[in-house]
Formats: C-alpha cells, structure tokens, sequence
C-alpha cells in the first residue's frame, strides 16, 4: 500500500479498551493513531475512564507515532465524526477501526463518512454483559434520532414496519416502540450459534427484560446470530424481506422499514452491511440518558475485513442508484450479502 497505515479506537471506562490499544502494538507498524476522547462520561465512572486513558496513552507513547485525540460526546452526530475525518485527512489511507468502545451512533456514522478506506474493523468483546440473569439494565431513553447518512427511502403517510435489534436495554426498546408508533414490529433477539448454553441464557435475558414491548399484539419475534456481522446481516435481510411481505399484503401498500439497533456492536456492523445493500431501509438510534458499566472482562477479538466487501461503485452511487429504481417505482432484485 502507498500511503499511510491509520489505527481508530476510543477510551474507555471498560476493561477492553486497554486490550485494543494493546493489540495495535503488536501489529504491524502504524503511521497515526487516532484516540476518540469521550466527554460526556458518567461521574460515578470517571475514575476508570481516566485511568485507562492514562494507561493507554502511556501504552501508545511507546509507539512512537503520530498520535491525535479527537474529543466529542456519545450524541455528536456532526462534530466528532467531522473531526475524525479532518484529523484522517484526504490522502490515501488504510484504517483499521476498533469499533469495541465506540457507541453504535458513531460506528455507524463512521462506517458511513469513512467508506472504502476502512479495511479491518475489529471487535473484542466481554466476559459478560451484565452482572446476572436477575439484572435489568436501565439506562432510560431521551428520544430517537435518524442516524445521518440512514435516512432511508420513506413514502409520506404510508405503514411502518419497525425492525428493533434486541439487547437488555428494555426501556429503551418499548420507549422506540411507542415513540415510532409502528403499524408492525419484530423484535431480534441475537444469540451465539456455537456456544448453546450462553444462547439460551441470551435468548432467556433478552425475553425477560424486553417482555413489555414483546406482548403488543402487532409484535413478532425472531432469533438472529449476535456475532456474526455478515451472518447477522444475511438473517436480517430475510427477516426484513419476510415481514415486509407480510405487511404489504396486509396493508395493501408497500411499507416503510425502520430499525432501531439495540443489540451487539457486531450486529450493529451486521446492519451496516444490510444498509449498503438495501438503503431504502431507514436507520433510528434511541438516545440514552446514560451509560453504565455493563461489558466487564476482556473476551475473544473478531475481525471484518471490510474491503472484501465493498462495493466497486462506491457507496454514494449505489445508494442513488437504489434510490431511483425505487423512485421509478421498480423493485430492485435481491442483493446478495457477502462479506469477511
């Protein structure tokens, strides 16, 4: 590659913050490091932020590179993307993003301003994401926002199919419900394949803490892979296809499909890959009113290469694409979603 080598991470109160810094010192060289600084920090989780940052910059010093930190806060959807993008620069670059600690607003608006010039994007995940079976996380809900750059192909006054993708923040999932006001729902609630037993206790966590907006009567659910990014994104797709059928002979008209993503970062990067395929598909983020210490402990590390999956066109123009297909009133066919 002629040009330079970019590692894209945040700080954060979390244990595997510090994993991700130690693992860009192990790789190959870089030329720039880019630290995202979180401004809006809970007080009661301050102490460890900071003494994780002070680890990892000491970690990173080490390094000897150009070293930026960029400072926002979790609900920036212009500021810190924009400068993220002005400290990337406009040369040619190759980026690997370490989407651990990254709110799923930013990985997503990431994704989207920095397309093609990610190449890996890279996950490491927890022991657990929280303290017991018994525990409901609540982290209450301000309001939900379009994700700039998702907005979708909407027809004005139509239905509404809502996708919302699971996690154990029920509060925030019945609080996207009633405030989107669907015609139909369908709850996904993610589980690992591989590991059954850690399955049935996700599938049984996600049940109990969502079960007031799983017993609306127009609310389906269905079970999806929750760290698989391509295979989250090839059951999405089916499970967007199948009900959007569904409601379109219902109703007698074609709906609007809305998701909300609740669940993992992995799914979060799942539904990204979804988007680029089918941008008619409009994108919401409930916004917390705070974040809590849920992942504790340092997990396995995934990694996407995402330029085995981009498109040639360039995601500016297959979005317009799409976009006037469905203008003209045509039904683009199938796409099919390949990824690393």
């Amino acid at each position: 590659m002629n040009g330079s080598r970019i590692f894209l991470h945040a700080y954060s109160f979390e244990e595997r913050s510090l994993a991700a810094v130690g693992r860009a010192a192990q790789s190959l060289p870089y030329d720039k490091v880019i630290s995202v600084d979180y401004e809006n920090v809970p007080s009661d989780l301050r102490v460890a932020y900071d003494a994780n940052r002070a680890r990892a910059r000491g970690h990173i010093d080490t390094l000897q590179v150009d070293h930026r930190e960029v400072c926002g806060t979790t609900y920036s959807q212009f500021n810190l993307p924009d400068a993220i993008a002005k400290v990337v620069g406009d040369g040619r670059v190759e980026i690997d993003f370490d989407i651990s600690c990254f709110t799923k607003l930013h990985i997503l608006s990431l994704l989207r301003s920095l397309y093609g010039r990610v190449k890996w994007v890279y996950y490491i995940g927890a022991e657990t994401h929280y303290v017991s079976p018994k525990d409901r996380v609540r982290i209450g809900h301000r309001e939900c926002v379009g994700v700039i750059g998702y907005e979708g192909f909407h027809r004005v006054g139509g239905p509404s199919l809502l996708v919302v993708i699971l996690g154990f923040e029920g509060d925030r999932s019945l609080a996207s419900y009633l405030e989107l006001d669907p015609s139909m729902a369908v709850g996904v609630i993610g589980c690992p394949w591989i590991e059954p037993r850690k399955a049935i206790k996700y599938v049984d966590g996600a049940l109990r803490n969502n079960g007031l907006l799983l017993k609306h009567h127009n609310v389906f659910t269905e079970l999806a892979p929750s760290l698989s990014a391509s295979g989250f994104a090839s059951r999405l797709r089916d499970i967007v296809s199948e009900y959007k059928v569904r409601a379109n002979d219902y109703f007698g008209e074609e709906v609007n499909v809305t998701v909300v993503p609740l669940g993992t970062k992995i799914q979060c990067l799942g539904l990204y890959f979804l988007w680029t395929r089918y941008p008619e598909v409009q994108v919401m983020y409930p916004m917390p009113y705070e974040y809590q210490l849920v992942a504790r402990g340092v997990g396995g590390t995934i990694s996407v290469n995402l330029r085995e999956f981009n498109t040639e066109k360039g995601i500016d123009i297959m979005v317009e694409d799409r976009f006037r297909a469905l203008a003209q009133g045509q039904s683009p066919a199938p796409v099919r979603i390949d990824a690393a």
